[in-house]
């Protein structure tokens, strides 16, 4: 009799310790799955926050639904002192009138992790003036901001038959050119 009340003991001990294994395990899976559970919550809150970012700029800027490239031209647009052409217009996105005479640009801009070579939109018409080139980072501050004759755009571009245009890249060169005005300064004004 002993020995099977030992036994029985040794048993009930040996079922304790697998069950308290498995209790183990599963509260490990529930802190996983706890953790998980909070990390999706959080990256669905993010994702919602920023898409009613994007929808209340999209409402306030009132245009095209790429709101780096319309804020971008609305800053610009604030900076000269322009008007927004419809986005309609192929060849330019603001119109400035000075002295009776109208002055057209076109605006191209970019978020990068810094400032180096980036491709800028394609551009399918040269019936514009002036290039204004915006720069952001990823956080939505300004790097840089330049101005370039239409003349000197050209010059840089390359055709793309991918893209139906031509596509111009921010080199050192573009960026050092002393023909191209940097207007970071009084774009910074707007921000």
């Amino acid at each position: 009799m002993k020995i099977v009340k030992f036994g029985s003991l040794l048993s009930a001990i040996m079922l304790w310790a697998v069950f308290a294994t498995q209790i183990d395990a599963s509260s490990v899976n529930d802190s996983r799955s706890k953790d998980e559970t909070a990390k999706t919550n959080h990256i669905n809150k993010l994702w919602l926050s920023y898409n009613q970012a994007g929808n209340k700029l999209h409402k306030e800027l009132g245009r095209s639904r790429n709101i780096l490239s319309e804020y971008s031209e609305y800053v610009v647009s604030k900076s000269y002192g322009g008007k927004l052409l419809p986005t309609s217009f192929k060849s330019a996105d603001m119109k400035v009138t000075k002295n009776n005479k109208e002055t057209l640009y076109q605006i191209k801009a970019r978020k990068v992790d810094k400032l180096s070579a980036t491709s800028l939109g394609k551009i399918r018409s040269w019936k514009f003036d002036y290039l204004v080139v915006v720069i952001f980072n990823h956080d939505g501050k300004l790097l840089k901001a330049l101005e370039v004759p239409v003349d000197i755009a050209k010059d840089y571009a390359k055709k793309s038959s991918y893209e139906n245009g031509q596509i111009i890249t921010t080199t050192k060169d573009f960026f050092n050119n002393p023909d191209i005005k940097d207007i970071t300064k009084n774009i910074q004004k707007i921000l």
